[in-house]
Protein backbone atom coordinates (compact mmCIF):
# COMPACT_ATOMS: atom_id res chain seq x y z
CA UNK A 1 0.00 0.00 0.00
CA UNK A 2 1.53 3.83 -0.18
CA UNK A 3 -0.06 6.01 2.56
CA UNK A 4 0.38 9.62 2.31
CA UNK A 5 -2.31 11.04 4.54
CA UNK A 6 -4.84 8.55 6.41
CA UNK A 7 -7.74 10.22 8.33
CA UNK A 8 -10.10 7.63 9.21
CA UNK A 9 -11.12 9.23 12.88
CA UNK A 10 -13.92 7.14 13.55
CA UNK A 11 -12.34 3.45 12.86
CA UNK A 12 -12.55 0.98 15.22
CA UNK A 13 -11.02 -2.17 13.96
CA UNK A 14 -7.72 -2.62 11.74
CA UNK A 15 -7.07 -6.13 10.37
CA UNK A 16 -3.96 -6.24 8.07
CA UNK A 17 -2.82 -9.23 6.97
CA UNK A 18 0.17 -10.40 3.72
CA UNK A 19 0.66 -6.23 4.02
CA UNK A 20 3.82 -5.16 2.19
CA UNK A 21 3.89 -1.33 2.83
CA UNK A 22 5.85 0.76 0.32
CA UNK A 23 8.92 1.86 2.28
CA UNK A 24 11.35 0.61 4.86
CA UNK A 25 11.39 3.47 6.81
CA UNK A 26 8.34 2.37 9.07
CA UNK A 27 6.82 6.13 8.14
CA UNK A 28 3.95 4.25 5.93
CA UNK A 29 3.08 2.34 8.89
CA UNK A 30 2.91 5.20 11.34
CA UNK A 31 1.21 7.74 8.94
CA UNK A 32 -1.71 4.76 8.58
CA UNK A 33 -2.07 4.07 12.37
CA UNK A 34 -1.62 8.10 13.41
CA UNK A 35 -5.18 8.28 11.31
CA UNK A 36 -7.34 5.78 13.36
CA UNK A 37 -7.24 8.02 16.44
CA UNK A 38 -10.39 5.43 17.65
CA UNK A 39 -8.72 2.05 17.16
CA UNK A 40 -9.98 -0.37 19.85
CA UNK A 41 -8.48 -3.09 17.85
CA UNK A 42 -5.78 -4.18 15.91
CA UNK A 43 -4.57 -7.44 14.31
CA UNK A 44 -1.69 -7.72 12.18
CA UNK A 45 -0.43 -10.86 10.86
CA UNK A 46 2.15 -12.22 8.45
CA UNK A 47 3.32 -8.59 8.32
CA UNK A 48 7.35 -9.31 7.97
CA UNK A 49 8.06 -5.55 9.41
CA UNK A 50 11.85 -4.96 9.60
CA UNK A 51 11.52 -1.43 10.41
CA UNK A 52 10.11 -1.11 14.01
CA UNK A 53 12.29 2.12 14.91
CA UNK A 54 10.19 4.42 13.05
CA UNK A 55 6.77 2.77 13.48
CA UNK A 56 7.19 2.19 16.50
CA UNK A 57 3.73 2.45 18.47
CA UNK A 58 5.46 4.36 21.43
CA UNK A 59 6.18 7.37 18.47
CA UNK A 60 4.20 10.54 19.38
CA UNK A 61 1.99 10.63 16.16
CA UNK A 62 1.24 7.00 16.82
CA UNK A 63 -1.22 7.19 19.69
CA UNK A 64 -3.14 3.80 20.44
CA UNK A 65 -4.12 4.70 24.14
CA UNK A 66 -8.02 3.24 22.69
CA UNK A 67 -6.48 -0.04 22.15
CA UNK A 68 -7.92 -2.77 23.97
CA UNK A 69 -6.86 -6.08 21.73
CA UNK A 70 -4.02 -6.50 20.01
CA UNK A 71 -3.10 -9.38 17.90
CA UNK A 72 0.57 -9.43 16.42
CA UNK A 73 2.18 -12.52 14.27
CA UNK A 74 5.27 -12.13 12.41
CA UNK A 75 8.85 -13.40 12.09
CA UNK A 76 11.66 -12.57 14.84
CA UNK A 77 12.45 -8.91 15.24
CA UNK A 78 15.91 -7.75 15.67
CA UNK A 79 14.48 -5.07 18.25
CA UNK A 80 11.51 -4.22 19.22
CA UNK A 81 10.10 -1.04 20.65
CA UNK A 82 9.04 -0.11 24.28
CA UNK A 83 5.21 0.98 24.34
CA UNK A 84 2.76 1.91 26.86
CA UNK A 85 -1.08 -0.01 26.18
CA UNK A 86 -2.41 0.83 29.38
CA UNK A 87 -5.70 0.46 27.64
CA UNK A 88 -4.86 -2.86 26.30
CA UNK A 89 -7.18 -6.21 28.43
CA UNK A 90 -6.57 -8.87 25.27
CA UNK A 91 -3.40 -9.57 23.18
CA UNK A 92 -2.61 -12.85 21.00
CA UNK A 93 1.42 -12.74 19.89
CA UNK A 94 3.00 -15.11 17.44
CA UNK A 95 6.71 -15.20 16.55
CA UNK A 96 8.18 -17.46 13.75
CA UNK A 97 11.78 -17.27 13.21
CA UNK A 98 12.95 -16.78 9.11
CA UNK A 99 14.38 -19.58 7.33
CA UNK A 100 17.61 -18.44 8.09
CA UNK A 101 17.07 -18.02 11.05
CA UNK A 102 16.19 -21.70 11.83
CA UNK A 103 19.18 -22.77 9.90
CA UNK A 104 21.54 -20.94 12.11
CA UNK A 105 19.40 -22.17 15.45
CA UNK A 106 20.29 -25.74 13.88
CA UNK A 107 23.99 -25.12 13.51
CA UNK A 108 24.45 -23.79 16.53
CA UNK A 109 22.55 -26.80 18.51
CA UNK A 110 24.48 -29.40 15.96
CA UNK A 111 27.69 -27.20 17.13
CA UNK A 112 26.82 -27.34 20.80
CA UNK A 113 25.45 -31.14 21.26
CA UNK A 114 27.80 -32.56 17.92
CA UNK A 115 25.88 -34.78 15.89
CA UNK A 116 24.70 -36.84 18.61
CA UNK A 117 21.30 -38.19 18.02
CA UNK A 118 18.77 -38.66 21.29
Amino acid sequence: IDVEQVSLPKLKSLRMEDVSLDDETGAAFAELISGCHALEELVMTKMMIDFWDSCSVSNPRVCLSNLVYLEFTDTVAVKYPKASLGSLVETSVGIRMTPDQVFHARDLVNRHYGDKQC
